[in-house]
């Protein structure tokens, strides 16, 4: 079995749009987060130093962390990924 999820970010409006393109009809949403999150962990685990990866981390949690206290930021949210 093989599975892709293709992300695809765009300019429009003056906001950054997101596209999430699947490769299986079937792939959940819990699917697609742990794909995503794996390719976000090898992003931070090729940093070269511990500080480095450190600094990453903090940066993604504190970008999470404030995406979801913004109401607006689920606005364009589809339901039918």
């Amino acid at each position: 079995m093989s599975l892709s999820v293709k992300v695809n970010a765009y300019k429009k409006d003056g906001r950054v749009q997101f596209e999430i393109m699947k490769s299986d009809e079937d792939m959940g949403l819990k699917t697609i987060r742990s794909l995503l999150m794996g390719a976000l962990c090898l992003t931070i685990r090729a940093e070269d130093t511990p500080e480095e990866q450190g600094r990453a981390m903090r940066e993604v949690i504190e970008y999470l962390h404030s995406d979801f206290a913004n109401a607006d930021s689920f606005d364009d949210i589809k339901k039918d990924l």
